[in-house]
């Protein structure tokens, strides 16, 4: 909520305060929010605003069994625990206890037994006029067919100074470092290294659009160096490229709202980014510039009873590695290039240095609950247990659609050689734990199963099943 600000009329005060109500509504953490406020005159002309709002806490805790099974990983079981106001300071904590059946490289072979643990938390604090945040992440994973488990450890801290006249503008001052044993990179020699990381970036806020919705520009610069005690081996792609330093410009804003009595979305999101990397080990001049763009727009437009989303994803680099397949629902995330195609060690066709990504989805309203007037229970008790039960139930089709740089025919944007898929999702929204959003996803990757071959469709170059299936916490976008 902004201080210091000054409304030319009453109409605009009340616009801004609504406006504020609804963002506290976009948290999704809070119930039964409502607001009044004061005019206390100052002078003749001025006068100040006393706003308050209050709310009740909504129950964000919780501890549950949470199967998922993802087609690129296999089945896991884990006893999870996510709070999203934990402490009451709007922070999420994540922890739980997990038990994989498979992974990345064989996701069916579900007698591949891999235990874990994971914690992950991030503590905001302030110190004076500085606004911090202290992250951590702890994961554990032992595969009982390695004789050493993987381990991921991060710890940062970011330190953000206001300034400007409201306090507007910030400078944030991120530094970082991880240890992580990766069994994976034991081929390399490389399966323990360290990741050290530093970030400086000032987000600017340089426009409103309405009221209550900043538009940010954010310079920034980082540097990121990876090592181990021997040297990193220059056959790991994944890891060679160290250490980067990488200036760069993000504009970026948001307005999303959650409206309606129905769980769906209406406004837009839109971020846009460019980089120049440095790779300060590479000796041939081709390699060491890492250009990059990235361009992010999502659109959301809720009716009465269905809502339609859309991601527009632009991806644009040089000697860069983004994984095209996470975006696509229906292709395999980790498909490898057909036989004949190697391109480098880890041979992962949606591996690509530009990609742009469209996603369509319809979601419908199909019932919900009223568990306490379904069954006309009359206890205090019981109604405050079947009330936590209720939940909406919606479900509705997806189309994605993908053309990226083709590391393996050399074909830029190829509409013949596009990934396309399409699929329904089921979603289950808690009415009592809002922040949660349980998902079901089955994509068919129509680009094999029923364009290859033909009008000059061609998905030759690429192995891997023609479905993709996924059932687990979290919206796509």
């Amino acid at each position: 909520m902004q201080t210091g600000h000054t409304f030319e009329t009453l109409e605009d005060l009340e616009n801004y305060l609504k406006e504020v109500n609804q963002n506290l509504e976009n948290t999704r953490l809070l119930e039964n929010i409502t607001y009044k406020y004061e005019i206390e005159p100052v002078s003749e002309n001025i006068k100040d605003v006393v706003a308050e709002y209050t709310f009740e806490d909504s129950t964000s805790l919780l501890i549950f069994p949470k199967p998922s099974l993802d087609s690129n990983k296999g089945a896991e079981l884990e006893i999870a625990l996510k709070d999203t106001n934990f402490l009451g300071l709007a922070a999420p904590l994540k922890a739980g206890l997990t038990l994989e059946f498979g992974d990345k490289e064989e996701p069916e072979r579900y007698s591949k037994f891999t235990p874990g643990f994971n914690i992950d938390y991030n503590y905001p604090f302030n110190i004076g006029i500085t606004k911090n945040h202290w992250n951590n992440l702890i994961d554990l994973r032992w595969c009982t067919e390695k004789s050493k488990p993987n381990v991921t450890f991060t710890s940062g801290i970011t330190v953000g100074v206001p300034f400007g006249k409201a306090k507007q503008h910030e400078i944030d001052f991120t530094a970082k470092q991880s240890i992580i044993r990766d069994t994976d990179y034991l081929k390399y020699d490389d399966e323990f290294y360290f990741v050290e990381y530093g970030e400086i970036a000032i987000p600017l806020q340089v426009e409103n659009i309405g009221l209550s919705t900043p538009v940010i520009c954010k310079p920034l610069v980082s540097i990121e160096k990876k090592w181990d005690a021997d040297g990193l081996n220059e056959s790991n792609c994944d890891l060679r490229q160290t250490p980067v330093l990488k200036p760069g410009c993000e504009l970026y804003f948001t307005s999303i709202d959650w409206i309606g009595k129905n769980n769906f979305r209406n406004g837009y999101s839109f971020k846009a980014g460019t980089y120049m990397g440095f790779d300060l080990h590479e000796e041939d001049s081709d390699k060491k510039l890492i250009p990059s763009a990235e361009i992010y727009l999502k659109l959301h437009k809720a009716f009465a009873h269905a809502g339609f989303n859309c991601s527009i994803t632009a991806l644009l680099g040089k000697n860069t590695r983004y994984a095209a397949g996470t975006y696509l629902r229906g292709a395999l995330d980790n498909a490898y290039f057909a036989k004949g195609i190697q391109v480098d060690d880890n041979n992962y066709a949606f591996t690509t240095n530009s990609a742009i990504i469209v996603n369509l989805e319809l979601p419908f309203h199909i019932f919900t609950t009223d568990w306490v007037g379904f069954f006309g229970v009359q206890e205090e008790k019981n109604c405050r247990l079947l009330n936590a039960l209720n939940f909406e139930l919606q479900a509705g089709p997806f189309i994605d659609i993908g053309l990226i740089d083709n590391w393996g025919t050399g074909n830029l944007f190829s509409i013949k050689e596009g990934i396309y898929t399409s699929g329904v999702e089921v979603l289950v929204y808690p009415k009592k734990w809002k922040s949660y959003v349980f998902r079901a996803s089955l994509g068919v990757d129509l680009s094999k199963k029923f364009l290859d071959g033909h009008h000059g469709f061609d998905s030759s170059w690429r192995g891997g099943k023609e479905w993709e299936c996924y059932i687990g916490l979290g919206l796509q976008f």
